[in-house]
């Protein structure tokens, strides 16, 4: 246990299972903010309860005895406010002299609701590095935490927002340092692009933030959400922190974290001019647009650069195989570019990996076909295409679709991240699918949700026992026969595996 007096907490989350805890993905938001909060003097450590048995045990390590624990910050996407809700609830009763301030995607759409349900002090809005780093120094000095730019906090029992400030000059932040994070349990990995496994000691990288495209669901383009547009760090910057990571950590696998790498041709260019320059050897994975061979911001010369220096796969935001819906969406892609995309990333050997989203509003059964057959087709390609979801649109406020499900549809969502009438569904992250009134073929949602995750699960990377291992690949090869030919009848074995991952880990997803 690391003394410390800031505790940065990264919560599960309603996907969670205990095949999430065997391949745990490093929480970089916290990292980075760690990483400024201990380069400013203080001692502060990242606990991720994904790597937890025991959640409250470990808060109680840290939180307990002499320790003088002044800030306790959690990270929140909406799939994880419930168990955020809960270690909030814990700390504030057991140990009340700790501050607690939530940031994150919901904290940021609900800041008066989050800290009218007492479940923080202060809400962050915006980056968090320089926000924690501030407000920790004041609590040390007893002093005012209002002066701190970034914040909401009650002043009696109004919400007051103490200013925005200026986007982060990526290049002035601290390396991320795995010292203040349990790295033995993320080392000798295991990571994959579709069929194809490999163990690797992993480390995350960010090396670019914001979109400038205007996705209608994205929180890119939210109205609520704008902190500072899309920015980049220099390549000399990226290559001074991935060799900090190679020599102090032995990182040999990065995963870059950047909504799209590629948005100025110039950025992977002078990265891959500057890694190859030093020499440096390691391999990695981040995102791009179907698009971006049409855009001419990557090409097949530019690919083979990024294979050379390392690049071992790449993610495709495809989010639906129907044309229809992806210009509802402003996707400003076609079906024909993501076809394009997987045929141009596997001539180069590349892993490809699309994700999708289904129960979008105005979307038809149809729809929900055209991109199934597209799921089938981009498979078709290479045993390393892999795919996640469809998952289930959910709207948030702020966007041009969340407008549509309240204004067309009716829709009204509980702000009160505590209701456990409504509870967290684990197919959504959020409420429950017959909640969500624009879904027409509720049952069919469902059914589809609950065996793709079946037809996408690599079972080598998960390293599961012998029973365990048959197990999956009966129920994988199920979920394959039913996608396939949309055979939704006499669904047996859907009911004994959700009451097993009830009673289990509490998720849907495999265990």
């Amino acid at each position: 246990m690391t003394t410390c007096d800031c505790l940065l907490i990264n919560p599960r989350s309603a996907y969670y299972s205990r095949a999430q805890k065997s391949a745990p993905y490093i929480p970089a938001g916290l990292l980075s903010i760690a990483s400024t909060v201990k380069r400013a003097g203080a001692s502060p450590f990242v606990l991720d309860m994904v790597t937890e048995d025991e959640p409250l045990r470990a808060l109680d390590s840290y939180l307990g005895g002499e320790n003088k624990v002044l800030l306790a910050g959690f990270t929140v996407m909406t799939a994880q406010h419930r168990h955020a809700a809960e270690m909030s609830a814990y700390i504030k009763r057991r140990y009340p002299g700790t501050r607690i301030i939530w940031g994150g995607i919901h904290p940021s759409l609900f800041p008066e609701e989050t800290l009218r349900e007492g479940l923080a002090d202060f809400v962050c809005h915006g980056e968090g590095e320089y926000v924690t780093e501030e407000l920790l120094a004041a609590l040390k000095a007893g002093k005012e935490p209002a002066s701190v730019k970034g914040l909401y906090l009650l002043s009696g029992d109004e919400a007051v927002f103490t200013g925005r400030r200026d986007p982060n000059d990526l290049d002035k932040l601290p390396f991320l340092n795995l010292d203040l994070i349990d790295y033995s349990r993320y080392r000798n990995g295991t990571v994959f692009r579709g069929k194809e496994t490999m163990r690797v000691n992993p480390g995350v990288l960010v090396s670019s933030v914001g979109c400038p495209y205007r996705c209608t669901f994205c929180v890119n383009a939210n109205r609520r959400l704008a902190f500072g547009g899309y920015r980049a760090k220099s390549a000399a910057r990226l290559a001074d922190e991935i060799e900090f990571l190679i020599g102090k950590f032995g990182v040999d696998y990065l995963d870059f974290l950047d909504e799209n790498f590629f948005v100025k041709r110039s950025h992977p260019e002078d990265f891959a001019r500057e890694i190859k320059k030093r020499g440096l050897k390691f391999q990695w994975y981040t995102n791009m647009r179907a698009d971006a061979f049409d855009r001419k911001l990557v090409d097949d010369e530019l690919l083979e650069k990024l294979r050379g220096v390392g690049l071992y796969r790449l993610a495709v935001g495809a989010e639906s195989g129907s044309q229809r819906i992806l210009d509802k969406l402003k996707k400003d892609i076609t079906v024909e570019q993501i076809v394009q995309s997987a045929r141009r990333i596997t001539e180069h050997e590349l892993g490809a990996t699309f994700s999708f989203m289904m129960g979008i509003p105005g979307e038809t059964p149809d729809d929900l076909n055209a991109t199934l057959r597209l799921i089938q087709r981009l498979r078709s390609f290479s045993d390393r295409v892999s795919v996640i979801g469809p998952q289930i649109f959910r709207p948030y406020p702020g966007g041009e679709l969340y407008d549509e499900c309240v204004s067309v549809y009716g829709y009204s969502p509980s702000s009160n991240v505590t209701d456990e009438e409504g509870g967290t569904d684990p197919l959504t992250g959020f409420e429950s699918v017959e909640n969500l009134p624009w879904i027409e073929d509720k049952p069919l949602i469902r059914k589809v949700a609950f065996y793709m995750e079946f037809v996408n699960i690599n079972i080598d990377a998960l390293r599961p026992g012998l029973f365990k291992r048959a197990a999956l690949t009966a129920l994988k090869a199920m979920a394959n026969l039913r996608i396939r030919f949309r055979f939704w009848a006499f669904c047996f074995e859907m009911p004994l595996v959700l009451a097993y991952k009830k009673g289990g880990s509490g998720a849907t997803g495999p265990a």
